[in-house]
């Protein structure tokens, strides 16, 4: 790495940040620097304190501005536990998803909140909020999903059963009808997982 250029780390007129704080510090913990070279390795130590102190500064505000828009967002009922995105995507989705999702019933509205992970689903039914079928819209998309759910649910059970059937042991080269089953089991989750998937 290297060496900054740190000759004029003392003049008082310039205010580059880290010069600053790398004033701050020999001020208010290690007054002796003053007295060394530019170029020495005191300096250049100073230099990477000033600039970590600086980065771990930024890293706190960010992290406060984060943990007020989380209470903000808790005072109005917004929650962005779930969602998969950037972190304005986010922000906008996990909004949405509130609106959209007034007038839901509970299940609903918790089914959707557990399985539309995807940011982008929400924004781009963004138009549906001034919908007058919103509500019916985003019920069809609950019911389509548990519709799959049922779709898997029913290809567990035909997995079982040929596999009871085949009398299938572990190790054994599967017999069709457990491949089959199992191909259908495949597909249906594949599906499901699918659905919620925003459109490319």
């Amino acid at each position: 790495m290297d060496t900054p250029k740190l000759d004029n780390w003392l003049d008082r007129e310039n205010a580059d940040p880290v010069f600053v704080r790398m004033r701050d510090i020999a001020d208010d913990q290690r007054p002796h620097l003053f007295g060394f070279a530019p170029d020495t390795s005191e300096i250049v130590g100073l230099h990477n304190q000033a600039l970590e102190s600086i980065k771990a500064e930024n890293r706190s505000e960010g992290a406060q501005k984060a943990a007020k828009t989380r209470i903000r967002n808790a005072e109005r009922g917004i929650s962005q536990v779930g969602l998969k995105g950037t972190s304005k995507q986010k922000q906008w989705a996990a909004e949405l998803r509130m609106k959209l999702t007034a007038g839901l019933s509970d299940e609903d509205r918790e089914l959707l909140y557990d399985r539309v992970a995807h940011a982008t689903w929400w924004t781009d039914r963004r138009d549906l909020l001034n919908d007058f079928t919103r509500v019916d819209r985003i019920s069809a998309h609950a019911r389509n999903y548990r519709k799959k759910l049922a779709v898997i649910e029913a290809a567990r059970a035909g997995l079982k059963a040929a596999v009871e059937k085949a009398g299938y042991q572990d190790g054994q080269i599967l017999p069709w009808p457990v491949n089959e089953a199992i191909t259908a089991f495949n597909a249906a989750t594949a599906a499901a997982r699918k659905y919620f998937e925003p459109k490319r």
